[in-house]
């Protein structure tokens, strides 16, 4: 995904994996890191719906 699209889901889709901080810099594009396991379940979740369509 592009950075303005996973920013987009982190403010609209409550099931979208949260962004960890990797610095104390709370400036607008400091470096984020991701859980790989929280965004491997976010990502079956959306296998899940497809399949049950």
């Amino acid at each position: 995904m592009a950075r303005p699209t996973i920013y987009k889901r982190i403010k609209d889709d409550p099931t979208f994996p949260r962004p960890v901080p990797l610095s104390n810099s709370t400036a607008r594009g400091a470096p984020v890191g991701f859980v790989l396991a929280e965004v491997q379940q976010w990502i079956q979740s959306r296998i899940e719906m497809r399949e049950g369509q």
